[in-house]
């Protein structure tokens, strides 16, 4: 009986034994998913780090590359204060003097085709071309050089753009907006066939930081009942990747997202919304003559 006893108290500890190495086992598995599991959010943290630096190292090269361009245009701001026969009335950076007789003028080239825009294309915009947007850049302005022909048109000589003096009666959806440069082009309005909505580069250029008259951030040589314009730029975004229209409001002088509520450009995202249309052609050549040309207020 004593053997009998012995022999299954020594099959209990070799039991217990067991579990307790099976535990030990389990516990060190544990600890090995653990340390895997804080190697990998360490891996994401130093990820997420370098990510950081990485939008940072551009922003600060955005920045530099800003503060560039407008020591830049101060210095040419400088260059045309110093130019013979200027006037006492102040010239703004890269102006075209009204009283300027000699012949061909050196032009802006902008952008005609149309493309998707985000944050940072308008962003380089602004910095190229001293926009005016009433929240970002509220003393830039864009230095046209306006000549209305008479006949419901208007060239500006600083970029060789020829625009609609007024542009559709009514507001229109963005189908409808198409359809109507389409028709311009179709009956030859004014003897051209090559109207076409602008890029927002090119629309932008007519924005100006004072209002007109007629209220309106606009040169007044211009009509006044378009006061938001389709330009042929887009963004991509929402749910549906829906593509969104650019729009210039002259009324309140801005550009604005709804995503973010920036002022910087006005989308019309359902196809209910409605906008003007001011169609815009190039003109033809390398140079453009003064020809009495009529200056609005």
């Amino acid at each position: 009986m004593k053997n009998e006893e012995e022999v299954k108290k020594s099959l209990a500890e070799k039991k217990g034994l067991e579990e307790r190495l099976i535990d030990a086992e389990k516990s060190k598995q544990k600890d090995a998913l653990a340390a895997q599991q804080l190697k990998d959010i360490e891996a994401e943290r130093k990820a997420a780090e370098a990510k950081l630096q990485e939008e940072a190292a551009k922003r600060r090269a955005l920045e530099r590359e800003l503060e560039k361009l407008q020591a830049e245009q101060k210095k040419s701001a400088q260059a045309v204060d110093t130019m013979p026969g200027k006037s006492g009335k102040e010239e703004r950076f890269a102006s075209v003097p009204k009283d300027f007789t000699g012949g061909a003028i050196q032009r802006v080239s902008l952008r005609s085709s149309p493309r998707e825009l985000w944050d940072e294309d308008i962003n380089k915009m602004i910095a190229k071309y001293n926009f005016f947007n009433g929240h970002e850049n509220v003393h830039g302005e864009f230095p046209n050089d306006f000549e209305y022909h008479g006949d419901g048109t208007i060239t500006d000589r600083t970029t060789g753009l020829m625009w609609q003096k007024g542009g559709s009666s009514t507001a229109l959806t963005w189908p409808g907006a198409e359809k109507y440069v389409s028709q311009l082009n179709k009956e030859r309005q004014l003897g051209y066939n090559d109207w076409r909505v602008p890029t927002l580069e090119e629309l932008w250029t007519l924005l100006k930081p004072e209002k007109n008259k007629n209220g309106l951030h606009i040169d007044g040589i211009f009509d006044r009942q378009q006061k938001n314009v389709w330009s042929a730029d887009w963004i991509t975004q929402g749910y549906y990747s829906a593509r969104q229209m650019y729009v210039v409001e002259f009324d309140p002088g801005r550009i604005i997202t709804k995503e973010s509520g920036i002022a910087l450009t006005a989308i019309m995202t359902r196809a209910s919304e409605k906008g003007f249309i001011r169609a815009v052609r190039t003109v033809r050549g390398t140079r453009i003559q003064k020809q009495g040309a009529q200056k609005g207020n």
